[in-house]
């Protein structure tokens, strides 16, 4: 372990961990946007929820949904319902607003609700007056936040991972090369 090109191997380590780190990100980008069911209100749509738990709903002022556009100012009064297997859900106002922003779509957390049975749901929006523009993108998933920063933490790990083993290469490369210059 004395030969330079032990370096060189350390090096290359190290930039495989970063490599490693960003392929985990985009490949966790696309798979959490994937999962991220969008609803256009006014309206009702039905959300077949395939696990019990929590989940949230995401005003979307920037997004994309089916190939048009989506610009909103705010939910413009939209009032919300939901009806489950076992009957009406009741919706809970997040006051916190946890974000996301990726690709061309950007949102916030507004209610939340459990699903005490997988199942289809059915989600109704209305606005004042019974008028159906504007056109408002809701996000509903489950564990978006937590799925965010377990790939972070992927990522980071992956990224640090490759420079400790790089590390410890040359460390134990420098120390076989004293222990041969004293010998």
């Amino acid at each position: 372990m004395r030969s330079p090109l032990w370096f060189v191997l350390a090096g290359v380590i190290a930039v495989a961990g970063f490599v490693a780190a960003g392929f985990h990100v985009v490949s966790g980008i696309g798979g959490i946007e994937g999962r991220l069911m969008q609803v256009v209100m006014p309206g009702s749509a039905v959300l077949n929820l395939k696990a019990p738990g929590t989940y949230s709903i995401y005003y979307e002022h920037k997004s994309v949904v089916d190939g048009q556009v989506h610009v909103g100012t705010g939910m413009a009064g939209l009032r919300l319902s939901m009806r489950g297997p076992g009957g009406d859900v009741q919706l809970v106002p997040n006051s916190g607003g946890a974000t996301y922003t990726f690709g061309r779509r950007e949102g916030r957390s507004v209610y939340s609700f459990t699903a005490t049975t997988p199942g289809e749901y059915r989600i109704t929006g209305t606005l004042p007056e019974g008028r159906s523009e504007p056109k408002v993108v809701l996000g509903v998933e489950s564990g978006l936040i937590g799925g965010m920063a377990r790939m972070v933490g992927g990522a980071i790990g992956m990224a640090f991972g490759g420079l400790a083993i790089a590390g410890i290469l040359v460390i134990v490369t420098l120390l076989q090369r004293q222990k041969a210059k004293r010998a």
